[in-house]
């Protein structure tokens, strides 16, 4: 009774981030892969989340969306690590901001 009570908390949580994030149960076929990918799509999640509230907490949230949902965190991630990192991150930080700014649109929106 003590092992089926313990569970419960974990089901709870899988339940509720299905209902409200979307999570889909694994297709994966190997036994491995199935106990690996929701502790990593939770970990991802909550990292992201973390980012994200840090963003807001420091005022530096620019919320750009498409019809589907913003994108803050991942515009973040390509303007401060991917393209700053990058071989030809240089020239980009050289274009006119009009420019740089059109780019980082499509680069979120597409990502």
């Amino acid at each position: 009774m003590q092992t089926f009570a313990g569970r419960w908390p974990i089901e709870v949580t899988f339940e509720e981030v299905r209902a409200h994030l979307g999570f889909e149960t694994t297709r994966h076929w190997c036994k491995n892969s199935v106990l690996r990918v929701a502790p990593c799509q939770l970990g991802l999640f909550s990292v992201v989340s973390l980012v994200y509230a840090e963003l807001a907490r420091q005022h530096k949230v620019v919320v750009h969306t498409t019809p589907c949902y913003a994108k803050a965190v991942r515009r973040l991630l390509w303007e401060r690590v991917i393209l700053e990192h990058a071989p030809f991150g240089r020239h980009v930080a050289r274009l006119p901001t009009p420019i740089r700014q059109m780019l980082l649109e499509h680069l979120t929106a597409a990502a």
